[in-house]
């Protein structure tokens, strides 16, 4: 019998291998350097997400190029195909403060060379806690740096992905989060640890096409394995009323549907924002449960009405990601007149 010791390198190798990392899809990133007129320049990503009439979109977290009232005096871009060149960029005027997304393009159209892939898209609904997932960014000036461990899931909701990682550092903002297959799951926002947050990359879609941009980017092909669950199930946990409207209750119009099925269809229902009745939980007959396939986006569209005086419409549309508990915010312009929280539960059957 050989010694036994000679059977550690090979049971070293097969452990590294199993660290490595899957290849990330991210040929669609770049990294950026912002100046500002005070303070010295800071790194961050950005994902190239479409073109048209000669620029280059990207969409970046928006402190990454403004910090606070003030906007970066220059930007420029490295990409991945063109290694040692820089591209001057242009802040575009659509941003999201609370979202924390910001619009920005290269100028020069040739600035890629050939197109990079456009199926690089993954699903950040099907995210469950504990999940491996890896980041790139431009962490300490090193670009497109990716760590080979993975950081892990902590929760996925419909406007943000926690993940538990305890080495990111500034410079990931504004770059990729990748799920086990490699594809692009949702563009980071918070770099400070033991916990990055990501913005969905549906939800970034969703508001890059209500502000006009081309997207040219789409989900990546998956085989569903047989282990995943096939059904999610959703239902209405309940209502939290931040503001009625008006002083003491108040009747609203509300109507939700789940994949175009409707969940619920509220008229003249009576919602009160005072300490101790400002819970709402629906009985059985008041909703439905809607079952949608798993591995794909729950769309929820949300619209709302009530007419004390005028007519004050409000909606909300958003993709569920699984959770046993996910909150959705709906209110008006002016949420004093009418702020609310859906709470739902998203489960597999």
């Amino acid at each position: 019998m050989p010694p036994t010791r000679s059977l550690l390198p090979i049971f070293l190798i097969a452990a590294c291998w199993a660290q490595q990392p899957p290849a990330l899809h991210e040929d669609r990133l770049v990294m950026l350097t912002a100046e500002f007129d005070e303070g010295p320049a800071q790194n961050g990503a950005g994902v190239i997400f479409g073109s048209a009439a000669g620029r280059i979109y990207i969409a970046t977290a928006n402190h990454v190029i403004r910090s606070g009232p003030n906007t970066a005096k220059s930007v420029k871009a490295f990409v991945k195909g063109r290694p040692g060149e820089s591209f001057a960029v242009k802040i575009l005027e659509h941003s999201d403060p609370i979202l924390d997304l910001a619009v920005a393009a290269i100028t020069d159209p040739d600035a890629l060379g050939q197109k990079p892939a456009a199926r690089i898209l993954g699903d950040s609904a099907t995210l469950k806690r504990g999940d491996k997932v890896w980041s790139t960014g431009y962490p300490q000036s090193r670009r497109w740096y990716s760590r080979p461990a993975p950081d892990h899931i902590q929760r996925s909701a419909a406007d943000s992905i926690r993940f538990d990682s305890p080495f990111i550092s500034a410079g990931y903002s504004g770059g990729g989060l990748f799920d086990e297959r490699g594809h692009l799951v949702g563009i980071i926002k918070q770099d400070a640890p033991p916990e990055g947050v990501a913005i969905p990359i549906e939800r970034v879609l969703e508001r890059l096409r209500e502000w006009g941009y081309p997207i040219e980017i789409e989900r990546a092909a998956v085989e569903q394995s047989a282990a995943q669950p096939r059904t999610l199930v959703v239902r209405l946990l309940r209502v939290i009323v931040k503001e009625d409207g008006s002083s003491g209750a108040t009747n609203w119009d509300f109507r939700a549907t789940v994949n175009g099925n409707v969940l619920l269809d509220w008229r003249e229902k009576s919602f009160d924002d005072d300490a101790g009745r400002n819970v709402y939980v629906p009985n059985q007959a008041e909703t439905k449960l809607i079952e949608a396939p798993a591995g794909q986006p729950v769309r929820l569209v949300i619209t709302g009405d009530h007419s004390h005086g005028e007519r004050l419409p409000i909606s909300k549309d958003t993709t569920l990601a699984p959770g046993a508990e996910v909150e959705v915010p709906v209110s008006t312009a002016r949420s004093r007149k009418g702020d609310f929280i859906f709470v739902f539960s998203v489960v597999p059957k």
